[in-house]
């Protein structure tokens, strides 16, 4: 039975992944992206870290405390944290940090993003 699914299911979930262009066609589903809005779309201060599966968040203390207080603002998943700092220390600190704690798979920059091309789900 639930092969049956899964060979029914399966191939709508494919043809799902167009979008309607307006005019009757369909757009693949990778010409409708997220991208950062650029170079000032930094949000200043805020940091997204990536922790490898298993590593608890208070990792992110352990390994960035020494900077300075480390303010943990929303759990985006369970393994990916917004950070910020009290004062802070600029990217390439961070990644210099980063790379010496095992259990940080990686730092970046929290970007404001906007959708490039049509979105119909507005």
């Amino acid at each position: 039975m639930r092969n049956f699914f899964l060979m029914l299911v399966l191939p709508l979930l494919l043809m799902c992944d167009n979008h309607d262009d307006g005019r009757g066609g369909l757009i693949p589903s990778d010409s409708v992206r997220s991208e950062p809005a650029g170079a000032g779309s930094v949000v200043f201060g805020e940091y997204i870290v990536k922790l490898n599966a298993g590593i608890e968040k208070s990792a992110i203390d352990e390994c960035f405390g020494a900077i300075g207080p480390v303010i943990i603002k929303k759990s985006i998943t369970e393994n990916m944290h917004l950070i910020t700092f009290k004062r802070d220390p600029g990217l390439d600190e961070l990644k210099k940090r980063a790379a010496d704690c095992p259990g940080v798979s990686f730092i970046q920059p929290n970007y404001r993003y906007r959708t490039q091309g049509r979105n119909r789900y507005k």
